[in-house]
């Protein structure tokens, strides 16, 4: 009985992270957290329609990730995301800064305008 606590308290505890503790790339852990699982997926998944019906897919893990993304990043994170090495995470860090109108995006646009490097959109 006693082990078993033991093991629940040490796998309850070995995950937590100290509240505003950042990551190396100096990136809020939940940002960086967002951005790990996102950075699993292959697609774009922004909600948009799918199939014949055209319903957009907003019940998608990576849908909702993206938007955990857009409203937890500020756009400073999303303009380091935008260096990213995972071409799926630049995209989603270009989408949101356009929703968001920020503006600096032509210029992150044009020091990345030779980027050609291919991304699926799902839908």
């Amino acid at each position: 009985m006693k082990a078993s606590i033991v093991i629940i308290l040490f796998s309850l505890f070995s995950g937590l992270r100290s509240f505003g503790q950042e990551n190396d790339d100096n990136m809020p852990n939940k940002v960086a957290d967002i951005v790990e699982e996102l950075s699993k997926g292959e697609k774009i998944q922004i909600g948009s329609p799918e199939g014949y019906a055209a319903i957009p897919n907003v019940k998608n893990k990576y849908y909702k990730l993206y938007s955990k993304l857009s409203e937890q990043a500020s756009d400073s994170e999303l303009v380091e995301l935008v260096q990213h090495e995972k071409k799926t995470i630049v995209l989603y860090a270009y989408i949101i800064l356009r929703s968001r109108r920020y503006a600096g995006i032509k210029d992150l646009f044009l020091q990345n305008i030779t980027d050609t490097s291919e991304v699926l959109f799902a839908g």
